[in-house]
Formats: C-alpha cells, structure tokens, sequence
C-alpha cells in the first residue's frame, strides 16, 4: 500500500481529493469562519444575559467551529 508524503518525509492525513477541494474552496471556508467568529460571541453574550444556557452552548460551539475551520485550512 503506497502512501502520500509530505515534504518532510511524513504521510499524508488527508485524501487528495479533501486537499484539493480545501484549496479550492479556501475563500468560502475562511469567510465562513470570519462570520462564524465575529457574530457568535454577540448571540453568546445575549444569550447568556437572557438566561437561554442551551443556545449559549449553540454559540460557544459556533465559536469553536469557527476556530477549528481557521486551523483546518
């Protein structure tokens, strides 16, 4: 079974078919993140001041994500 390596010697985590369509859809994914990380911390503060504590886990969420999406690509 051949693998896929990377500059450095180390394999491949991801299929080339993921790498490619990240590259290609760099733009949509990073301004999907930039929203996700600037509007969600407004609804977590306004969630948390009215009392809602299962949409402030909604929120807390969208944040991470929104973090997990900036370090994925």
């Amino acid at each position: 079974m051949s693998h896929q390596s990377t500059e450095q010697g180390l394999p491949e985590r991801t299929s080339p078919g993921l790498k490619e369509w990240r590259e290609q859809h760099r733009f949509s994914i990073q301004t999907v993140a930039l929203v996700l990380t600037l509007a969600a911390p407004f609804g977590l503060y306004r969630a948390l001041n009215a009392g809602q504590d299962g949409l402030a886990l909604v929120f807390a969420a969208a944040i991470l994500l929104g973090m997990a999406l900036i370090i994925w690509v």
